[in-house]
């Protein structure tokens, strides 16, 4: 601070002042290369020197106030000092980096721009930790992507019997698309027969399926019994040649033969003598009444037994014609065969026993075999009902036959759909995360850049 200036004067060619005395009347320095050195100033000096030998050192120790010994009755606090160096510099004068071509002055403009390049830093980490996150969630959505490709393949593949068994059912589903966007949507898991559903399948989406007649089954009660086939049959005639006829056991043989030779011009069937007057009274008296009639039983139950068992048979075979192809016969063929077996058995015992109606004979019951053959029939029955059923509701049994299909591809395939979507829900989870800290990220961004500009509007008024 200059007070007062003395008159200068020319000497020698120089210019000589009087030194004028100032208010600092000495300086004691005790700072950096500086050890009690003692200074007298005057009112205008000049230190010269090279860097680091003490220049500033001097100017912040009388701005400290430090060492100074100021005029009688006078003090700091009647001056402002005012030292102008690098830290004057600093506080009251410099270039914005932010601001190019502006330049501060002054220790509140110089807060401002420490405010301005604050908010700034932390603008630019910010952006930092943008892009960063914004990286890791472009990570996280490749390995998002990269996990749904890797499941769409794998439930696709895994599929490949089902979009071949049932091709009809799944139209419209059979690329990976829009399979897998079925596949997504099933909530119940049901394990069905998969031959049923087969059969379901094959019936509904069938273009050549029709209705097929139910087998009939056979009455084991139409089957017609005898208590004559196990009697022995004889007659109980006592006349002289009937009781010759029994002693020699030709009952059987001579009746046989009367029957079978009925004309024989009165002669001997076997030997051509010829026969006695009497022979047909004879003939007659060895049969009486009772053996006639059962032997007459006898050949109705023949008839009668012949006939239920033709009507049995024509019914099994009837059966047999324009089959629902799908039945397995197998069992129903091997049991009809050993009924016809066992009836020619029976029917062939049942001749046997007119022919020799003494001898008892034992006829194999049919009615286990017979209800055997109808257990076959109801199980036939069952499966050409369902049939006829489908048929009867095709286009509702097409929707049933869908719905069932998937929900067996759903139960097969659980276990990786349900590990496939905790993974995606965990990555759906993660990145959901990251979104909301980008949006924060963003808003705190929005808000310094705002803080910015009102500190550049204050900075710059």
């Amino acid at each position: 601070m200059v007070k007062r200036w003395e008159n200068f004067r020319l000497t020698g060619g120089l210019f000589v002042k009087d030194k004028i005395q100032s208010e600092i009347t000495a300086l004691q320095l005790n700072s950096a290369t500086f050890h009690n050195v003692s200074v007298t100033p005057t009112l205008i000096n000049f230190f010269y020197g090279k860097n680091g030998v003490g220049k500033s050192t001097i100017a912040r120790e009388i701005y400290a106030n430090n060492g100074v010994t100021w005029a009688d009755g006078k003090s700091k606090n009647d001056f402002s000092v005012l030292v102008y160096n690098d830290d004057f510099i600093k506080r009251n004068f410099e270039t914005l980096d932010s601001l190019n071509g502006v330049f501060s002055i002054g220790e509140e403009d110089i807060n401002i721009r420490n405010q301005i390049e604050e908010k700034t830093a932390e603008r630019n980490q910010l952006r930092e930790d943008f892009t960063a996150k914004n990286n890791e969630k472009s990570t996280k959505e490749k390995d998002k992507d990269a996990l749904t490709q890797s499941f769409n393949r794998a439930a696709f593949d895994s599929a490949l019997a089902f979009r071949s068994d049932f091709k009809d059912a799944l139209a419209g589903k059979l690329r990976t698309d829009g399979f897998i966007s079925e596949l997504i949507k099933q909530t119940n898991p049901v394990n069905h027969d998969l031959e049923e559903l087969k059969n379901l399948y094959n019936t509904a989406f069938s273009k050549d399926s029709r209705d097929y007649q139910e087998f009939k089954p056979i009455d084991p009660a139409s089957l017609v019994s005898s208590l004559l086939v196990d009697k022995s049959i004889v007659s109980s005639s006592n006349s002289t040649f009937a009781d010759f006829v029994k002693k020699i056991q030709a009952s059987d043989w001579v009746r046989h033969g009367h029957e079978t030779f009925k004309n024989t011009n009165d002669k001997c069937p076997y030997c051509q003598q010829s026969l006695p007057v009497d022979f047909e009274e004879n003939i007659t008296s060895i049969f009486d009444e009772q053996y006639q009639k059962d032997i007459d039983g006898l050949k109705q139950f023949q008839s009668e037994y012949q006939n239920c068992v033709k009507s049995m048979s024509n019914i099994l075979d009837t059966n047999l014609r324009d089959v629902y192809p799908k039945l397995n016969l197998t069992e129903y063929n091997d049991k009809f065969n050993i009924f016809k077996v066992k009836a020619t058995k029976n029917i062939s015992d049942i001749a046997l026993k007119l022919k020799t109606p003494a001898s008892p004979v034992k006829i194999e019951d049919l009615t286990s075999l017979i209800n055997e053959i109808n257990s076959i029939i109801d199980e036939l029955n069952v499966q050409i009902k369902t049939n006829n059923d489908i048929l009867a509701t095709k286009q509702a049994k097409k929707v049933e036959c869908t719905r069932k299909i998937w929900e067996l591809i759903y139960s097969k395939l659980k276990p990786q759909i349900d590990a496939y979507q905790t993974s995606l829900a965990k990555l759906g989870t993660e990145i959901q995360t990251l979104n909301n800290e980008l949006s924060l990220i963003k808003d705190e961004g929005k808000a310094l850049s705002a803080i910015i500009t009102q500190l550049k509007q204050k900075f710059t008024k």
